[in-house]
């Protein structure tokens, strides 16, 4: 008699693993996600029982809500304006200072003004992306700012951006 694993790794080391709005969750803490490259898109939950370390690759939320804390110790978090996507964590924030960066993205009208890109809901925020990137080429556009519960991107202006 076999009982069900409750465990087991979600390896993301190259291409792109878009989850289209749904979840992972393995509340016991047995599984683990291993993003050491590639992308990983359209998560709307991560529930592992422990933090969810990121290591490397891109992680390009839908609006995502990560249990037990998030410890980015390398790679990038890609954020889309226009959509207003965010990442709430539910523990603490660690962001390793060498080899980290926020790409911040979008298409469309951006209105002036500050918005909250990555927060915890309890718990607190360490560290700053080394790199910041995307809109950030159009000088004097964006400016990111850290608190201790929250990283926000302020628009210092209005902006349209098309697609090329």
């Amino acid at each position: 008699h076999q009982r069900p694993s409750h465990g087991g790794t979600l390896n993301i080391a190259g291409g792109v693993l878009n989850m289209h709005e749904s979840s992972i969750f393995s509340r016991l803490g047995l599984g683990t996600i291993s993003l050491t490259g590639g992308r990983l898109e359209g998560v709307r939950t991560i529930e592992l029982g422990k933090p969810f370390v990121q290591s490397g690759g891109a992680f390009v939320p839908e609006n995502a809500t990560v249990y037990d804390g998030y410890d980015l110790d390398g790679g990038e978090i890609e954020i889309e304006f226009g959509a207003h996507r965010r990442i709430s964590v539910v523990g603490d924030i660690n962001i390793a200072s060498l080899g980290t960066s926020i790409m911040v993205t979008g298409y469309g009208p951006m209105r002036m003004g500050t918005y909250t890109v990555f927060s915890t809901i309890s718990g607190g925020l360490t560290g700053e992306f080394e790199h910041i990137k995307g809109l950030s080429i159009y000088p004097g556009l964006i400016e990111v700012w850290y608190s201790s519960n929250a990283v926000r991107v302020r628009f210092n202006r209005d902006f349209v951006r098309r697609w090329c």
